[in-house]
């Protein structure tokens, strides 16, 4: 679990995204996650950030996966090879991303 621990880099389409994982359990199947974006004027979106207590599967695939309540958003992270793969679900469509850990 200490793979996936701390600041994930990315960019969905145009928006830099970071992650940060601050805590994992596996017991109680829970992880806390920071999720950060930057601004994006096309789609009026604005730069913020957003923590929450999000689900944990392990395995060798260890999955994190959360729903933001203000964008209605649905997000799962898959741990691959050392890269986080994630997907963004949103308003019916699906957004992809590779997010690579921060040194």
């Amino acid at each position: 679990m200490k793979q996936l621990l701390g600041r994930w880099i990315g960019n969905w389409g145009g928006l830099d995204s970071v992650l940060i994982i601050t805590a994992v359990d596996a017991a109680d199947k829970k992880a806390r996650v920071i999720y950060v974006w930057g601004d994006k004027p096309a789609l009026n979106i604005k730069k913020g950030y957003s923590g929450t207590i999000a689900e944990f599967e392990a395995g060798n695939k260890p999955t994190i996966k959360w729903g933001q309540k203000t964008s209605g958003a649905q997000f799962e992270f898959v741990l691959i090879k050392g890269e986080l793969e994630g997907r963004r679900s949103s308003r019916g469509s699906t957004d992809t991303i590779i997010m690579m850990k921060a040194p």
